[in-house]
């Protein structure tokens, strides 16, 4: 079952669409960004293109390559999710919200 949910920060409104009867509710897009799914979150599509998520044995995002193969994004966590450091010129909105919703609830 898919629902579409908003969600609003100060006067930014997030448009997001769900698939509630994934074991774990999964966002399959948002404003920026349409993800694709397998075992797992494999990849993004956008405008500019398609990154590939590669992650830890914990399943946090620990680099995205373009579809080269080419590193876009690399980063490192402290526990608890908060960003230690970032290089690189891609960017994720599942990344930050993961990052902002685990900081928020610490």
């Amino acid at each position: 079952m898919i629902e579409h949910v908003s969600q609003t920060t100060g006067r930014n409104i997030t448009n997001y669409i769900i698939n509630i009867t994934a074991s774990l509710t999964q966002v399959l897009a948002d404003d920026e960004y349409t993800y694709l799914y397998g075992a797992g979150r494999i990849a993004q599509y956008s405008a500019t293109g398609t990154e590939y998520f590669l992650t830890d044995s914990l399943g946090s995002v620990r680099q995205m390559v373009d579809a080269d193969g080419q590193v876009s994004l690399a980063q490192s966590y402290q526990p608890f999710g908060e960003t230690l450091s970032s290089s690189g010129e891609g960017a994720t909105s599942y990344v930050d919200r993961v990052s902002r919703e685990i900081l928020a609830a610490g």
